[in-house]
């Protein structure tokens, strides 16, 4: 189940647009916020396949 579009793309892009500026790193995030770090990375790369359920990805980003 592939879950990318040109819209998970902008998010993913401005979450990594706002992580940077804040001067955090993928790690720092995941440790603040309780999020898997691999979860992170694929919310960057606008992939939403590593998640459990389609629902869980479009209900929550």
């Amino acid at each position: 189940m592939t879950l990318k579009s040109a819209q998970t793309a902008k998010i993913g892009k401005q979450f990594k647009i706002m992580r940077v500026s804040l001067g955090l790193s993928e790690i720092q995030v995941s440790e603040k916020t309780y999020i898997n770090e691999d979860y992170i990375k694929a919310i960057e790369s606008g992939d939403y396949s590593i998640f459990p359920a389609k629902m869980f990805a479009s209900k929550v980003f």
